[in-house]
């Protein structure tokens, strides 16, 4: 038997307190357990236990060697274990639930990089606003914003936090002025989803606001994509998302107005939700791995 088998031998032994315990732990026999602690031994010149027909007792030297021997077979584990992961390739099918108004922003660019760098793997990519069962819609991820209900099958793991804006094109401001306040549009139009999707959040804003929707100048769409159109068309005011913009607010294509209603605005965290039984997979572990270093980028 090899060296290592010494090793495991001596801490079956020392661990579970007897040469018979050792041997049903390894699965081999009482004696052949007793001639590896003798050639172990043997090897090292020095006595690890004092044996009698009555008690096995560990030496001083034994007790001594056990910790940094235990550290061995540790460091041996956790270099098979990281040579095993560094050979196995990310393969299959990665299946990601996103919300409709993340289909702008960095979100997809940032799995698009994922899957470029592991080209075995083939995406799947649902879109909805509802919450979805990822066990039996077999979804790896979702990403979802707002407050989430607790599950116990699943995991939320907060990314970054995100805002409302209210915004209008450099062109719309040319052409109509600036609105005085959002409560008071005058000739310009608010443009609003139809209906609010049961956004307490937004409502809640237009409540503190001592605002009522219905009673403003109104465009709607009953499609995020529709109010981010609108908006660029020059229809009036949106409430966007900014991590759905960034690259029009960087770009200048779009303009926050009303700064002073910033704080009021809702904001919401975006959560990268996963199945508990799959947190330690392979493909589980190195996507949330490069999810969360490239938001952290932009947060």
């Amino acid at each position: 038997m090899s060296k290592l088998m010494h090793y495991q031998v001596f801490i079956a032994i020392v661990e579970l307190g007897s040469i018979a315990k050792a041997a049903l732990h390894l699965n081999i026999t009482p004696a052949a357990v007793s001639k590896q602690l003798a050639n172990f031994e043997q090897n090292l010149g020095v006595k690890l236990f004092n044996r009698s027909h009555k008690k096995l007792e560990i030496t001083s030297s034994g007790e001594r060697f056990y910790p940094a021997c235990k550290q061995i077979m540790l460091d041996i584990l956790t270099a098979e274990s990281l040579l095993y992961q560094e050979n196995q390739e990310i393969q299959g099918k990665l299946a990601i639930s996103l919300p409709k108004v993340l289909a702008r922003g960095p979100v997809i660019p940032i799995i698009a990089d994922f899957i470029k760098q592991h080209p075995k793997l083939t995406l799947d990519l649902s879109f909805s606003d509802d919450l979805v069962d990822l066990h039996q819609d077999k979804i790896d991820f979702a990403f979802r914003l707002g407050k989430l209900t607790d599950s116990s099958s699943v995991i939320a793991t907060p990314l970054i936090k995100t805002q409302l804006l209210a915004c209008v094109t450099p062109s719309y401001l040319e052409q109509f002025g600036k609105p005085e306040s959002l409560s008071n549009l005058a000739n310009h139009r608010l443009i609003l989803m139809s209906p609010l999707h049961g956004s307490h959040a937004l409502k809640l804003f237009f409540q503190k606001q001592n605002i009522k929707p219905d009673l403003l100048p109104l465009h709607r769409s009953d499609d995020i994509e529709g109010i981010y159109q609108s908006v660029k068309a020059n229809l009036g005011i949106g409430l966007l998302l900014d991590l759905s913009i960034q690259a029009d607010l960087d770009a200048g294509e779009l303009v926050p107005i009303f700064p002073e209603l910033k704080p009021e605005l809702p904001q919401k965290n975006l959560y990268l939700i996963f199945k508990k039984d799959q947190q330690s997979t392979l493909k589980q572990t190195a996507f949330k791995a490069h999810v969360r270093s490239r938001l952290e980028k932009i947060g």
